[in-house]
């Protein structure tokens, strides 16, 4: 009986977790606390970027407008008119596409990183 009372304390002690340093266990929540706050962080960010991009695109089809009629009144050369106005919205449209693309990516961040939680 002796005998297997000390198998079971020799097997009892090798399960026995030992940690690494005292304050192992506040380092581990700290950093768990932090990467929520961080994901709190993105979540913020990404509405202010979502309601930045509706505004800028408010903005500069706005802009566009104002800026199709002051050439109607200031230039009389069709051709220079026509090429302002392409260069104008063809730069708003670069602005777009690079934008979209940013908010896709982040899109696709956020995903990839709730698949690997």
């Amino acid at each position: 009986m002796d005998n297997q009372e000390n198998k079971i304390k020799q097997i009892m002690k090798m399960a026995e977790v030992k940690m690494p340093f005292q304050d192992f266990d506040e380092q581990v929540l700290s950093k768990i606390q932090a990467i929520e706050e961080a994901q709190q962080r993105v979540t913020q960010s990404r509405k202010y970027s979502l309601i930045s991009f509706a505004f800028g695109a408010i903005f500069g089809i706005a802009f566009n407008y104002l800026v199709s009629k002051a050439l109607e009144e200031s230039v009389s050369d069709i051709q220079v008119k026509t090429a302002i106005q392409f260069a104008s919205q063809f730069i708003y449209i670069i602005f777009i596409i690079i934008l979209c693309h940013k908010i896709l990516r982040l899109r696709e961040l956020q995903r990839t990183k709730k698949l690997h939680s």
